[in-house]
């Protein structure tokens, strides 16, 4: 296993309590981001992990990206998230 940028007590500084089962995910989904994120980097030349560990600016702002993506996504793939509704009506011109 790699560097990893964030971690759960990160999470909750941006006032997410996690259940266990979500802490379990949230884990795998810290994992998954930064090494997306170092692959990212990868193709544009940037060492990432080397950034974070001589940069405390860089490091703090991938803390936070990471950790609220993993909120975002979280909150996503809860079982009691509405699906996402898109419509639209016409008649005779007239649009809604």
């Amino acid at each position: 296993m790699s560097n990893v940028y964030a971690t759960i007590d990160d999470i909750a500084v941006y006032g997410r309590k996690l259940t266990s089962q979500e802490q379990q995910a949230a884990d795998s989904l810290i994992e998954t981001a930064c090494a997306k994120l170092r692959v990212i980097g990868k193709r544009y030349g940037v060492d990432v992990n080397t950034l974070v560990t001589s940069d405390e600016d860089y490091a703090l702002t991938v803390k936070a990206i990471i950790s609220k993506a993993v909120v975002r996504s979280l909150d996503c793939s809860a079982d009691n998230a509405p699906p996402a509704v898109q419509a639209s009506q016409a008649a005779m011109g007239y649009s809604v």
